[in-house]
């Protein structure tokens, strides 16, 4: 009980949160003031802070699993710092990171810098998905599963045309993707018009 109360001073206590957003933030500003002090590490202005166990882990982190996999790591610990109000006020700030990030990225001159400089775009996507309400592993998986099964179609097509993978050029590989992708949007719009009409005959 004491937690609750605590935690939600805008119900109990003197705290003014006029809508949900601000009882959100409040909440995790208090959830962050208790993961530091659970961890030594001291929030008052006039306090010393005391070194934590990992001094590269922000409470307002603290207690995040790095068994997680990487995208919903990444986005877990956006999704704190946002509720703290760090965070782009918009979508075109977001987009503009991600411009910056692939430009830096092309411009790394070595490996360890490369390596680097992905990290920083992949970590901007990520967030990029957030802002549009994506789950970034979610969604990574539906387009790998998308590329499966084109390739697969890939596959299907040049065995019918008698033609070795291996032996083709890129071109020739995506004409045979390009054909893919048609057969996939025939198929849709077949599928549609089944449906339009199927309500169409049940009046009839």
């Amino acid at each position: 009980m004491t937690k609750i109360v605590r935690r939600h001073p805008h119900v109990f206590g003197d705290g003014a949160a006029r809508t949900s957003g601000e009882v959100l933030r409040a909440w995790e500003v208090i959830k962050a003031d208790e993961r530091a002090a659970a961890a030594g590490v001291a929030t008052d202005a006039g306090a010393a802070p005391v070194k934590p166990a990992d001094p590269d882990m922000p409470a307002a982190f603290a207690g995040l699993s790095r068994s997680l996999p990487a995208l919903a790591y990444a986005n877990e610990m956006q999704d704190r710092a946002a509720s703290l109000g760090y965070d782009w006020p918009d979508l075109e700030g977001v987009i503009d990171k991600v411009a910056e990030e692939a430009t830096e990225l092309l411009q790394a001159n070595d490996q360890a810098n490369r390596i680097e400089e992905y990290g920083d775009l992949m970590f901007v996507l990520v967030n990029l998905a957030r802002k549009l309400d994506i789950d970034p592993e979610a969604s990574l998986r539906a387009a790998s599963r998308k590329f499966a099964r084109r390739f697969a179609g890939v596959e299907r097509l040049a065995g019918q045309r008698h033609l070795e993978l291996k032996a083709l050029g890129l071109d020739a590989l995506d004409e045979l993707w390009q054909d893919i992708k048609r057969e996939e949007a025939e198929a849709r719009a077949q599928a549609d018009a089944r449906e339009h009409a199927a309500p169409q005959e049940e009046q009839a």
